[in-house]
Parts: structure tokens; C-alpha cells; sequence
């Protein structure tokens, strides 16, 4: 990820959406993500969860990683981030031919497929989305049916 281009303690509020499953070194990310952080910040952290979960879109867009939840819980704490709250979310999709569909229309006809990604399914997604749902912690909304990504609200720990 490289360093960022702000001083140290600049941010109440950090956010990182489906960013540092992108990284091989998701630890110096969430490092560099702290350190922007003020004293008492919050991190808005969203990663794709369960490596059983992996298809081939992960490997398409660039993910070098799924999180199992105890990985995710290891790496926020050693990472000086404690998570005060998280929510499940994403909608994995449960049809294999329709995966491999949209994936042939990605690299081999990329424009038309961002063009009705964009315009078509991302707001119906949004439409049926269902809101998110906080739960104490990290580890108690784990292991929803058909959820495949967590949102996850964490506070710098002040004395590292």
C-alpha cells in the first residue's frame, strides 16, 4: 500500500473498503492506517471473510486474501485496533453459472459489463441490500448464512 501522504495523527475517522485484502502485507496497511489516526480514531475497516468462500472473481479482482474471522480479530490486534462493532454484508452469488458469466463479460467485454454493473445491479443490489446490522465485537455476526463480507468499527488503542 506505501505510506500515506499525511502526518501523523490527521483522522478521527479512517476508512478502508476492500483495501487490504488487496496487499500481501495487510499488517503494514492497517499500520499506515493507524498511524494517520488520531489518538482515540476510528478505523471503518470492510474485508471479504471465510477462504472457503474464495471464486474466481476473488482472483479476478486482484483479492490475495479471504479473512477467516479469528485471522481478521489477530491482525486489528496487532495492529493496536480494537473492534468495537461489526456487521455482515455482501451478497455472494449462489449460482456458478451466473458467476462464470459475469466474469467472461469482465474480461472479455469489460466496458458493456461495468456499464450495466454500474447502472443495473449495483443499485438493485443497493435497493435489496439489507441494512447493516451491528453487533458487539467481531466475532458474533460471523457465520451468517450467505454473508461474505464484514464492516468492521475499530478504535485505536492509545497506549502503543
Amino acid at each position: 500500500m506505501g505510506a500515506l501522504p499525511y502526518a501523523d495523527n490527521s483522522f478521527d475517522l479512517v476508512c478502508a473498503f476492500d483495501i487490504i485484502e488487496h496487499v500481501e502485507d495487510d499488517l503494514g496497511a492497517l499500520a499506515e492506517l493507524r498511524r494517520v489516526m488520531k489518538p482515540d480514531g476510528v478505523l471503518l475497516v470492510a474485508v471479504p471473510i471465510y477462504s472457503a468462500s474464495w471464486t474466481e472473481f476473488d482472483a479476478l479482482v486482484g483479492h490475495v486474501r479471504r479473512y477467516e474471522p479469528a485471522q481478521l480479530a489477530g491482525i486489528l490486534a496487532q495492529s493496536g485496533l480494537l473492534p468495537e462493532k461489526t456487521a455482515p454484508y455482501g451478497m455472494q452469488p449462489g449460482n456458478p453459472r451466473l458467476l462464470r458469466l459475469g466474469i467472461w463479460f469482465l474480461t472479455h467485454r469489460r466496458r458493456e459489463a461495468l456499464f450495466w454493473y454500474n447502472w443495473l445491479l449495483l443499485p438493485l443490489g443497493i435497493l435489496f441490500q439489507k441494512r447493516l446490522k451491528f453487533t458487539e465485537g467481531l466475532l458474533e455476526c460471523c457465520g451468517v448464512a450467505g454473508v461474505d463480507e464484514v464492516v468492521t468499527v475499530c478504535r485505536k488503542v492509545s497506549n502503543r
